[in-house]
This record gives structure tokens, sequence and C-alpha cells, in this order.
């Protein structure tokens, strides 16, 4: 598809073009993270997460792995908005007051960016384990997992995720 929409495709617009071939990517990039280097399983009824991926078994610290796995989908969205921006601009008629100026489309922009970037950092900030996590893995339906190695993002028991909300 990449191929196609890269070389392929000359009657596209190219913002058009590359909207779509950023989107593309970034579904890549988290198909990849979540299928290879994550594999992420959620730990139900438990506000958990048991990660078995190369990056689990690492022994990086609770928040390096947060920011690691926030990142592929904080990616998704800024290349997603700008295909739907340049589209919209495409159908909408020239003297319409819902065309938007190159100004309003930077500032959309902006806004999105910085709300992924906060939205990272809030997965860093308040994706801590609960404050009786190292009591809660020792129930039979989580030890288990601790045996079997990996990582489990442990938020809290049923129902009461501590930092996490």
């Amino acid at each position: 598809m990449i191929y196609l929409l890269a070389f392929e495709n000359k009657n596209m617009r190219k913002e058009i073009r590359r909207g779509y071939i950023l989107s593309h990517l970034a579904l890549i990039l988290d198909e990849w993270s979540f299928c290879f280097y994550f594999r992420i399983y959620p730990v139900i009824p438990y506000a958990a997460l048991y990660c078995e991926g190369p990056l689990c078994q690492m022994d990086l610290s609770m928040q390096t792995l947060m920011i690691c796995l926030s990142i592929p989908v904080a990616l998704i969205n800024p290349p997603f908005n700008f295909l739907i921006m340049r589209m919209h601009q495409m159908f909408v008629p020239v003297n319409s007051r819902w065309k938007l100026k190159s100004r309003t489309q930077y500032l959309l922009a902006s806004v999105s960016i910085a709300t992924v970037v906060s939205n990272v950092a809030g997965f860093a900030i308040f994706g801590k384990n609960h404050d009786q996590s190292l009591q809660l893995l020792q129930e039979p339906e989580l030890a288990w997992l601790v045996n079997r190695g990996g990582t489990i993002f442990l938020f809290g028991p049923p129902g009461d995720p501590q930092y996490f909300r």
C-alpha cells in the first residue's frame, strides 16, 4: 500500500498522499509495537496489563515502559488529523465559512500535537503500580504471571485503579 501511495498514484494531491503514507506508517509502528515489542494482555478483572514482549523482559522501569507504550498510541493521531483536515479542505467550497485558513490549520495541528504530548506525559506520571501491588501480586490469579516472567502493570485491584484513572 505504501509503495502504491508513494510511487504509483500520481492523481492524488501531494499532501493527501503524504497524509495517507504517514497514517499507514504510524499504524505499522503501532501494530509492530503491540504485537512484537510489548505483547500486552489485559488481566481482567484487575486494573492490570501483562506484558511479555522483549521490551518487558529487559528490566526497564515502569515509567520507561509506559512512555514506550504510549508513544505508538499517540503517534497515530497527528497524521490522521492532518489527513482529515486536508481532505476537509478539498471538499469545502472556496467561499464557504467552513474553509479553514492555513493559520487555523496550523493552530489545530499544534493543539493536537500538544494534546498527544500531554497524553504521553500523563502515561509517564500516572502509570504507576498500586501502593499495595506487592501484596496483590501474591494472589493466585496474578502469581502465575509473576512466575511466567514479563512485566505486570498493576494499577490496582478490581474496580480501584489508584493512580491511573
